[in-house]
């Protein structure tokens, strides 16, 4: 599964989660949904930022959600509805082709301005944004280099890295980095197990993902 598909599955999952915690109201006048949907509500803007890179409308419409005062008392129905909404108008426009600077950016091949992206949330110490990018240029850069060698760059990453392996074009040593690291934090940053990981974690994946671009 491609990054491009976890994303299309991630919205598959996020609209119908969404759409339940809109009808589970605890305040007495039917306002306030369940606070545990602060998660659903996080994972779901992360969702939307990292899909538009915090640019345009939707990433605009995101903002304006998250920033009503209202928030500071529980989660509003109103606001779980609209981001809703929100994910449900982005998917639209995702399976048509018409939301993928992701897709733009990683087929242009400018894998060092991306990292270099990553790099800058890691400074910055947001570990989440980090995280999805570098993810993102690790599992492209894995597939290419699966594509370079004549291999299915479709099949699993961890079955990729021992294949490409086996091909000789990085080391077992190399291969073992590459799954304790990129390929871990991979997993869990793409479905927002943002505890599982943090700012340390990132860091080495960036440089260990900086080694795999020099093969490349």
């Amino acid at each position: 599964m491609t990054v491009l598909d976890e994303i299309s599955q991630r919205f598959e999952e996020l609209i119908p989660e969404g759409r339940n915690w809109a009808g589970r109201v605890v305040s007495a006048n039917g306002t306030y949904v369940n606070n545990a949907a602060y998660g659903w509500l996080t994972s779901a803007a992360n969702l939307v930022e990292t899909v538009t890179q915090s640019r345009g409308p939707y990433s605009s419409q995101v903002r304006a959600i998250l920033a009503n005062e209202n928030l500071t008392r529980g989660v509003p129905k109103q606001c779980v509805e609209k981001m809703v909404a929100t994910l449900s108008a982005i998917k639209t426009d995702w399976t048509k082709g018409l939301v993928r600077q992701i897709e733009f950016l990683i087929s242009a091949e400018n894998f060092d301005a991306f990292l270099d992206h990553a790099e800058g949330f890691h400074k910055g110490g947001h570990a989440r944004e980090s995280g999805v990018l570098v993810s993102i240029v690790f599992e492209d850069a894995i597939r290419k280099l699966a594509k370079k060698h004549e291999l299915d760059r479709n099949a699993d990453i961890e079955l990729l890295i021992d294949k490409i392996s086996k091909a000789g074009a990085i080391t077992p040593v190399m291969a073992r980095r590459l799954k304790g690291g990129p390929a871990a934090l991979r997993n869990k940053a793409l479905h927002a197990k943002w505890k599982e990981f943090d700012i340390k974690d990132t860091g080495e994946a960036i440089r260990t993902t900086r080694e795999l671009l020099q093969i490349l």
